[in-house]
């Protein structure tokens, strides 16, 4: 309840959404799936914190990143293609990727951004 953005992955956010039985629905293909836990996350769980709403920002590799924003718009942001032989080691990609997000917004910066 204390926090104000949520980062997860795809396979972290689809294992909360079957644990809480949301975002499970077959009919629907991945992504609308991952905007309905997003949604619970930012709408549904209960916020003790100043602000009054949270952000939730799920990562999906090589897609796109999708972001349930304080107004709980859905924002979606193309990820910039790698080429495969760059990539030497994936381990804390998820960290750097926070990291960097963080450091924009403290410094005010657009989601665009």
């Amino acid at each position: 309840p204390y926090v104000d953005i949520v980062f997860g992955n795809e396979s972290e956010m689809a294992a909360f959404g079957k644990a809480l039985s949301i975002g499970t629905n077959a009919t629907q293909d991945a992504q609308a799936n991952l905007i309905a836990i997003g949604k619970y996350i930012q709408e549904e769980i209960p916020k003790q914190t100043l602000t009054g709403s949270r952000q939730v920002v799920i990562t999906q590799g090589a897609d796109p990143t999708l972001i349930v924003d304080f107004s709980g718009k859905i924002r979606e942001f193309a990820v910039a293609p790698l080429p495969s032989e760059s990539i030497i080691d994936t381990t804390g990609a998820g960290d750097c990727f926070v990291g960097g997000f963080l450091s924009q917004l403290l410094k005010d910066k657009p989601l665009e951004d």
